[in-house]
């Protein structure tokens, strides 16, 4: 059997999540409806199974008429911003669903006029093993995701330094509280720090929100994203936005205040939000990467709340070209220069 979901209130891919033992907010009709605002393309799904389990693959359908009208019914799939790829609903034999679910997937981009697939896999499901016959991957980078659970000794995890950094910011007078969800105040006083960071780093202008992306947090996601602000004598000096699914947080976006950065309000922010995943019963506090899955100083600051090797996990990305002709005209129409950006004529 197999199926392309269509609309992001289509029941199966809900149910899909909710029956995986690997499920993740990112995989969530809820998560794709907050993508759709914030990214080109359509939530779509495709979902595959027979006698060796069953695979739901959400992704961002594309079209391609933006980049010459000779491509309107011609299409490419992303996974959106945040990690993703096929999500194992129940597996009986993984190698061979895998194998099946491949064959089953190319043959369905072919009908859809689906010309090429680039996917951000989950760094804690590890989802690209068993599909390197299938798809190019790449370690792209490393992530950091804690472990949270009631056993976990979250401080003792920490290296020495951080641990100093945390008790200096709590000698200071720093104070981190939880956002009201309903307070348009807070995501105003967050997203003036978010905004000041991303202009501090360069950024591109898909990493920059308005008010109206805020309230579609709060409105369509509820309990599944959390916000926490770190204060210094009643000023917003640090914020981070967490989305929370059911066994994982993951720290999604974050600001501060450079003129403050000697507080170590950060370091303070983040060790209260691991508290309180703990407390909430979550399992790991997924930390993400560095800018762009480099090993630069986001990356190490991250790093610095868990010494535990295991908790380093790799960011790998895959690609694949199912209709190469059509790629090359591609490539060829938007006059695209050699690179490794992928696919290279959106570069």
């Amino acid at each position: 059997m197999e199926r392309f979901i269509k609309t992001l209130d289509d029941q199966l891919w809900k149910k899909a999540v909710e029956q995986s033992d690997e499920k993740d907010i990112y995989y969530t009709p809820d998560y794709f409806r907050l993508s759709e605002k914030q990214e080109e393309g359509k939530g779509c799904a495709f979902y595959f199974e027979n006698q060796y389990g069953a695979v739901l693959y959400p992704f961002l359908l594309r079209n391609l008429k933006s980049l010459s009208n000779e491509f309107t019914d011609w299409y490419d799939i992303t996974t959106p911003y945040g990690y993703g790829g096929p999500l194992i609903v129940e597996e009986k034999d993984r190698g061979k669903l895998l194998e099946s679910f491949r064959q089953s997937f190319h043959a369905f981009c072919s009908r859809e006029q689906i010309v090429s697939e680039f996917i951000r896999f989950h760094p804690v499901y590890r989802n690209h093993e068993g599909l390197k016959n299938w798809l190019d991957l790449a370690v792209k980078g490393k992530t950091v995701g804690l472990d949270v659970s009631h056993q976990a000794d979250i401080w003792a995890n920490m290296t020495g330094k951080n641990r100093n950094m945390v008790r200096k910011a709590m000698k200071q007078g720093v104070t981190v509280r939880e956002a009201n969800p309903e307070n348009m105040e807070d995501f105003k006083a967050f997203n003036v720090l978010y905004t000041r960071t991303m202009q501090r780093a360069n950024a591109k202008d898909f990493y920059y929100f308005n008010d109206a992306f805020f309230r579609h947090l709060t409105e369509e996601m509820g309990d599944q994203v959390k916000m926490f602000i770190a204060e210094h004598e009643g000023t917003p000096v640090a914020a981070s936005l967490f989305l929370v699914g059911e066994t994982m947080i993951h720290y999604h976006l974050s600001g501060m205040d450079e003129r403050h950065a000697n507080l170590a309000a950060n370091n303070l922010l983040l060790y209260e939000a691991a508290l309180w995943a703990q407390r909430n019963h979550k399992e790991i506090f997924h930390l993400g990467g560095g800018y762009g899955g480099g090993d630069d100083t986001l990356f190490k600051f991250k790093r610095s709340f868990s010494k535990i090797d295991s908790h380093v996990l790799d960011f790998v990305l895959g690609r694949y070209i199912h209709d190469a002709a059509v790629y090359q005209r591609l490539v060829e129409t938007c006059q695209s220069s050699p690179s490794d950006y992928f696919p290279l004529y959106r570069s």
